[in-house]
């Protein structure tokens, strides 16, 4: 991981599900970034999650709504991961 943040200097950010023991699913967003010193030098990796699952829903909601099957075709342009915990 730390060569890939060498190489890029944008960071990474990434969209999934969490399906809880309890079985309700809540949407992640993910991202993180490289922190360098003066020299430019990776010093450490930083980055944040946040629950999106009411934005996601909304989103959801919308698509199906629309006229237009092009969105629920392309699956709206993002990738989703699976993850059960």
């Amino acid at each position: 991981m730390t060569e890939a943040f060498n190489s890029d200097r944008a960071g990474f950010h990434a969209e999934y599900r969490i399906v809880r023991p309890d079985g309700s699913v809540r949407w992640i967003s993910d991202r993180s970034f490289p922190v360098r010193n003066a020299q430019g030098a990776l010093v450490r990796i930083a980055g944040v999650a946040t629950d999106e699952t009411n934005a996601h829903n909304a989103g959801v909601a919308a698509a199906a709504g629309a006229t237009s099957g092009e969105h629920r075709a392309t699956g709206g342009g993002s990738r989703t991961i699976s993850i059960t915990c």
